[in-house]
């Protein structure tokens, strides 16, 4: 831990940026990434929601709206224009004689924990799928998608391929919409435990930060009159709903966990295909785990998110938002 006298170097790039709670504009994000990067000279860990880390923090890009992570970047030791070094060949051919390693992410925002005047990075991003991540290479690299090794693994998709330079590259795609990933200095490093658990509260807090909101909403609105409203408002709870459940899916798949084996499953299915696992399909399969989910929310979410010609109420939403509380309450 850290005293004011010993400002962390995270700490004091974070302060030159007004201490803010949170960054959300992309640019902004990039220039704090670079920023921290330059500061420390890449001497980052980084910490995945699923376990594991990369000790180092190269460089990072943006490319459209995607941002690039680079964990690993040899070029530099082959475009010198001299034989290669043994020990530098050595620890290319250690990580598999791979050129590029990095994580591809669509960043929603960067979430500022402060402990001891030291800072912790959260990464909380959007969804992003393996169709997307294998179209930008394409687009980028020229390499045409059959000559892209796809590796779904554990707990990431692992894309490989070699671009037109012959330089191998491994693309590594967490695709969930979560606080995925923590950026920490080593000089006072937080366990993979507790660096998880940073990550779980801060999703959990932006679910209830959205339930506060909608309560407040509701309040402004009335029935009849703001007929219109009410539906938009049940739609996204509706939504965050599905996402909610999905993340109680992501959080429990681990070993230990005694309903593994049915979960397990489910997470390999949102693991390729997130944003086709519909509501029904996750109240039904989770029923098998002992999450009950009351019937009545699920034919009022979608009742209030389709068509059904029926007007919708202030207590329609009251009720939804009751059992999206109690969800929280008692599975988190």
């Amino acid at each position: 831990m850290n005293s004011q006298d010993t400002k962390s170097i995270l700490y004091k790039v974070w302060e030159e940026y007004g201490s803010p709670k949170t960054l959300v504009h992309p640019e902004r994000i990039l220039g704090f990434l670079e920023n921290i990067i330059i500061a420390t000279e890449g001497n980052l860990n980084t910490d995945y929601y699923s376990g594991g880390f990369s000790d180092n923090l190269h460089s990072v890009k943006k490319d459209g709206k995607y941002f690039y992570l680079y964990w690993k970047n040899f070029e530099e030791y082959i475009n010198r224009g001299r034989v290669l070094e043994e020990s530098k060949a050595r620890k290319i051919a250690n990580f598999g004689n791979t050129i590029y390693i990095y994580q591809v992410l669509d960043i929603k925002s960067l979430i500022f924990v402060e402990l001891d005047y030291d800072i912790y990075i959260v990464i909380n991003c959007r969804y992003l799928s393996k169709k997307e991540v294998m179209k930008e290479i394409n687009k980028e690299y020229r390499i045409n998608i059959k000559d892209i090794e796809v590796v779904e693994l554990e707990h990431y998709i692992e894309f490989l391929f070699e671009d037109l330079n012959n330089f191998n590259h491994s693309c590594q795609l967490i695709p969930f919409p979560i606080c995925s990933l923590l950026i920490q200095e080593k000089k006072n490093l937080l366990s993979e435990t507790i660096t998880q658990r940073v990550m779980h509260i801060e999703t959990i807090k932006e679910f209830k930060s959205l339930s506060t909101n909608w309560y407040q909403e509701l309040y402004t609105l009335v029935d009849y009159q703001d007929e219109r409203k009410i539906k938009n408002l049940g739609n996204e709870i509706r939504t965050e709903t599905e996402r909610l459940l999905k993340y109680f899916i992501l959080k429990n798949t681990h070993y230990g966990n005694r309903n593994l084996v049915k979960l397990k499953p489910i997470y390999n299915e949102l693991l390729t295909k997130y944003s086709h696992v519909s509501l029904g399909d996750l109240t039904k399969k989770l029923a098998d785990v002992n999450l009950d989910v009351s019937k009545d929310f699920v034919v009022i979410l979608n009742r209030l998110s389709h068509d059904s010609g029926k007007i919708s109420y202030k207590k329609d939403i009251e009720f939804a938002l009751d059992n999206f509380n109690g969800i929280l309450r008692n599975y988190f």
